[in-house]
C-alpha cells in the first residue's frame, strides 16, 4: 500500500472515489468515458485499479474527476477523508439537495396554484357549479398553511433540536424551523 505525502493511502483514497462516484449514481465505466471526454486516457480498468488503490489518483486528476462527478472542487479534500467523513458529507448533501428540491417544489406548487387562481376568476369558458366548487376546495386544502404544517409532521423527531418547528408570533398555524445551526457556529 502506497501512502501519499498527505498521510493518506492510495487504497483510502481509491475508497472515497467509489464513494463519491457510487453517490453520483456513475459506474465505473460512465466515470472513465467522462474523462476521457476532458483528455485523459481512462478505461473501466483505470477506474477500478484507481478505487482498489493499486493505482495512485494525481492532484490534476482528482480535479477533473470530481468535475466530472458533477462536483465542486471543494470536495477535493474528500478523497483524503475517513470513511465515515465521506459518508458524513454525502448524507449532509443529500440533506441539502432534498431541501432544495423542496424549494423547487414549492415554487411549481405556487405556480399552479396561480394557475388555478387565474382559472377560477377568469375562466375562459363556462364552468360547470360543481367543477368551481371542486377548485375552490383545492385552493382551501393548500391555504392555511395546510402544507407547512403536514411537512412539520413529517419532520417532526426528524431535525436536531435547534431546527425542530418552533411556533413562532406570526400567528397560531405559523411553522418556523428557527436559526440554521450551521451558519450560527460562530466560525
Amino acid at each position: 500500500m502506497v501512502e501519499s505525502s498527505n498521510g493518506y493511502s492510495d487504497k483510502e483514497v481509491g475508497s472515497n472515489l467509489t464513494r463519491l462516484r457510487e453517490a453520483a449514481g456513475m459506474s465505473m465505466e460512465m466515470l472513465a468515458a467522462k474523462m476521457r471526454d476532458v483528455g485523459y486516457k481512462w478505461t473501466k480498468a483505470t477506474v477500478y485499479n484507481i478505487e482498489r488503490g493499486e493505482r495512485a489518483l494525481k492532484y490534476t486528476e482528482a480535479n477533473d474527476v470530481l468535475w466530472c462527478l458533477n462536483l465542486n472542487p471543494g470536495y477535493l479534500n474528500e478523497f483524503s477523508m475517513t470513511a465515515p467523513e465521506v459518508e458524513l458529507d454525502i448524507a449532509q448533501d443529500n440533506v441539502w439537495k432534498s431541501l432544495l428540491k423542496i424549494f423547487k417544489d414549492i415554487e411549481g406548487l405556487q405556480a399552479s396554484i396561480r394557475g388555478l387562481t387565474m382559472s377560477i376568476n377568469d375562466p375562459t369558458g363556462p364552468i360547470s357549479e360543481e367543477k368551481l366548487d371542486y377548485a375552490h376546495k383545492v385552493l382551501k386544502d393548500v391555504s392555511d398553511q395546510r402544507i407547512l404544517l403536514y411537512v412539520k409532521e413529517k419532520l417532526e423527531g426528524q431535525l436536531p433540536s435547534c431546527w425542530r418547528p418552533q411556533k413562532a408570533s406570526h400567528g397560531p398555524d405559523y411553522v418556523s424551523l428557527g436559526p440554521n445551526p450551521l451558519e450560527s457556529s460562530g466560525d
